[in-house]
């Protein structure tokens, strides 16, 4: 639903955009089947983060993780997008984030 850095490629549907890559963990729906792999893969990039420490290991932030099941798996975005990110503090950077809400490139 809210999609930061994307590269989308085209669907048969006008605002329906199949996910290259994305981040933001804002706001998104999973279906019930897909849960257990998500939640493997959050997991594990969490605890790497604990481990390794956010410097050493920023590919495990939640947003970045998941890069590898969208590059596999069946992820899509509505374009445009229907929320956004607010400028602020952030969790994972530990610091007050401006989110660029431009997608990045759509291919066909």
């Amino acid at each position: 639903l809210c999609h930061n850095e994307s590269i989308l490629e085209k669907t048969e549907d006008k605002f329906i955009y199949r996910v290259k890559k994305a981040q933001t963990a804002v706001a998104y729906i999973v279906n019930n089947h897909y849960y257990n792999k998500l939640y493997d893969n959050l997991k594990t990039g969490y605890d790497n983060l604990k481990k390794n420490g956010k410097e050493s290991a920023p590919q495990y932030a939640n947003d970045q993780c998941w890069k590898s099941l969208q590059a596999t798996d069946d992820w899509y975005a509505i374009n445009p997008m229907i929320c956004r990110n607010l400028d602020t503090f952030s969790d994972i950077e530990q610091e007050v984030i401006k989110y660029n809400l431009a997608v990045s490139e759509i291919n066909s």
